[in-house]
This record gives structure tokens, C-alpha cells and sequence, in this order.
């Protein structure tokens, strides 16, 4: 008697093969990161330095408690107050490569002097680049699936996910709260008794953080694949995560590799114009493979049906 022949579930390898053939079929999206890459390399720095500065007493204080020396302390205050807010992107899922600065020191910056103008500036930018994300995300979505949005044109899909991808992010943010606040009450609290405890303190808390980024690292890519809201993405992604658990953790490990792989070898590039427009081609592309291949992961291994 034959039996039916079930499709084969691909190996990692394979996955990431199957991305990259994806994105072969919509090299245009390739102009999202690669502009975006454009933009912040010719653009200036955005410093609020001047409304950080009232606050460096509170910054060296919060800054011994994590630094070893006087040395580690100014550095970390330092790069608090030279923080360039165009890169607090924590909405942001396009790949992009920042070009490092010869010369941070005299590279041109805007100067923020109001709180409001400063929050203001880092929710548009976040909110532009949150819809750009969608947008990129669901166009390679729908290569992978091109009849999965039957009832949404593009314009509402985009809308649609980009409500799910602000929802999620907001959850991230909020479960950091969670995590960081009570940590950092107890470090401050222990760091005038027992300085030892603080870095114990700081290591659990990563620990916390790190498995709630593996169990839900899926979400977005689950309402993508599955036209679904935040709730029932974050389901996707954890029962994914349960029942492919090595699969899963080793897409994101040999992900988080490539990209930091890759990114001495895009800084060595970008020394000269030829090289970092090269790096922006070449660093988009991996991105957007990876990208593509999580899309997969997720199409192939987890089910529609949540009561199953």
C-alpha cells in the first residue's frame, strides 16, 4: 500500500537558502534600507546634550554603580550624553547599516534644547520607520504566501501589521520595565552594602531578558505568515519556540552571528565612498535574506490552528 508523502520540512540551511531565493523576486525592497542607510549617513547627528547635562550628577552616579573604573564611568557618561537620537529606533525592523564616524567629535549635529521637541522627533522618526518595517516585512510575506492576504490590499495590510509590530514592541518595552525597574531599585538599593551583588543583579536580569526575547522572537513573522493581531502572534511564536525549540534557537543564533560577523567586515569596507555604498547594497541584501528566511521558519512550523 503507498502511503502519502508528506512535504519534507526544511533544515536551517535550506531555510536561509529559501530566503535569499525569495528575495530574488523583489530585489526592489532592497531601496527601503538602502535609502534609509543614505539618509542617516548624510544627515546630522541629533544630540540633546544641553537637556542631558543638568542631569550629570544623577548620569556619574548611575554610571559608578555599573563601572569598574573612573576611566569605564566617564566613557558611559559620555556616550549617554552624546547619544544620537536617530538611532533610539526600537520600532525599526528594516535592516540598516549605520556608517561609523571618522570623527564623532566633529561631525555635524543638531542640538535639541526642548524635552518636547527631542520625544517628539524620536515618536516620528519611530512611527515612519514602524509603517517602512511593515511594509518591508509584508512585501517579502508575500512572496512567501502570495495568496495569504485575500481580504486586505497592501495599503491595509501594511496598516494592519504595523498596529501588531507597535503593539509588540510596546509589549517588549513594557515586560523591560518589569524586568529592569525592580533590578535596578535592588542594584541601587545593594550598591551601597554589598557592591558585589550589583553585577549578579545585572547578569539575572539579562538572563530574564534574553529568554522573553527567544520565546517571542517569532511574533511579528507569526502575524505576517498568519494575518493575525499581537495577541495571537505572540501564541505563534511561543508554541513555536516549545515544539521547535533547537530549530528556533539556532535560526536566531546563526542570524545574530552573520550580522555581527558581517558587520566587522562592513566597517573595514566602509572606508572609502566606493565601499560604503557597497557595504549598503551588500549589508541590505543580507538583512533582507535573513529577514525573508524567519518568514519561512515560521510558514513551514507553526500551525494555523491554535487549538491544535
Amino acid at each position: 500500500m503507498l502511503g502519502i508523502a508528506k512535504p519534507q520540512t526544511k533544515n536551517l540551511i535550506e531555510v536561509l537558502s529559501a530566503g535569499y531565493r525569495v528575495l530574488t523576486e523583489c530585489l526592489w525592497v532592497l531601496g527601503i534600507p538602502v535609502v534609509l542607510d543614505l539618509l542617516f549617513w548624510l544627515t546630522p547627528q541629533v544630540v540633546v546634550t544641553p537637556i542631558l547635562e543638568p542631569l550629570r550628577a544623577d548620569l556619574d552616579a548611575a554610571a559608578n554603580a555599573l563601572s569598574n573604573t573612573p576611566e569605564q564611568q566617564q566613557e558611559l557618561v559620555h556616550s549617554i550624553l552624546a547619544t544620537d537620537i536617530r538611532l533610539l529606533l526600537p520600532f525599526n525592523y528594516v535592516p540598516l547599516y549605520i556608517v561609523p564616524l571618522a570623527d564623532a567629535a566633529t561631525a555635524p549635529k543638531l542640538s535639541l534644547t526642548s524635552p518636547l521637541i527631542a520625544l517628539t522627533t524620536i515618536v516620528l522618526l519611530n512611527g515612519v520607520l514602524l509603517v517602512l518595517s511593515a511594509l518591508f516585512l509584508t512585501v517579502l510575506g508575500r512572496e512567501i504566501y502570495p495568496t495569504r492576504y485575500p481580504q486586505r490590499g497592501r495599503v491595509t495590510a501594511v496598516l494592519h501589521v504595523s498596529r501588531a509590530m507597535a503593539g509588540y514592541v510596546l509589549t517588549l518595552l513594557l515586560s523591560a520595565l518589569i524586568v529592569v525597574v525592580p533590578f535596578a531599585i535592588g542594584a541601587a538599593v545593594t550598591a551601597q552594602s554589598l557592591p558585589g551583588l550589583v553585577p549578579i543583579l545585572v547578569v539575572v536580569a539579562g538572563i530574564i531578558w534574553f529568554w522573553v526575547i527567544i520565546y517571542t522572537g517569532f511574533t511579528i513573522e507569526a502575524i505576517i505568515i498568519h494575518e493575525v493581531g499581537l495577541l495571537r502572534g505572540l501564541i505563534y511564536s511561543l508554541r513555536l519556540v516549545q515544539r521547535h525549540f533547537w530549530s528556533a534557537f539556532g535560526l536566531l543564533a546563526i542570524s545574530a552571528l552573520i550580522i555581527t560577523g558581517l558587520g566587522a567586515l562592513w566597517d573595514w569596507l566602509a572606508q572609502s565612498l566606493l565601499g560604503i555604498l557597497v557595504t549598503l547594497v551588500a549589508s541590505a541584501y543580507i538583512g533582507a535574506g535573513l529577514a525573508a528566511a524567519r518568514l519561512i521558519f515560521v510558514a513551514e512550523r507553526s500551525t494555523p490552528n491554535l487549538h491544535t
